[in-house]
């Protein structure tokens, strides 16, 4: 069953979550970049590491695009018709 952890982004204040990758708990942020005009996924550990900093990409209903793929087995989707994540 996949953890739904709805996206309810403000103007200029960060999204933040914790989630739980191949067993481990993380951070993450959706930040508004004005330079790319676009949604960014920034990951990081609980000591403030920084795994990764990526566009987010929505995914079909039909089809998992997930964004911690080569870094995680664990599958963090975002589903462009429900506006959630899924921790799948």
């Amino acid at each position: 069953m996949a953890k739904v952890i709805p996206f309810l982004p403000a103007n200029d204040i960060p999204f933040q979550a914790t989630v739980t990758l191949d067993g481990h708990a993380y951070i993450f942020y959706v930040r508004w970049n004005i330079f790319g005009q676009r949604w960014y996924v920034v990951l990081y550990d609980t000591t403030g590491d920084l795994i990764f900093n990526l566009p987010l990409i929505e995914s079909p209903l039909t089809y998992n695009i997930s964004m911690t793929k080569g870094y995680f087995d664990t599958q963090l989707v975002f589903r462009e018709s429900s506006q959630c994540f899924e921790v799948i």
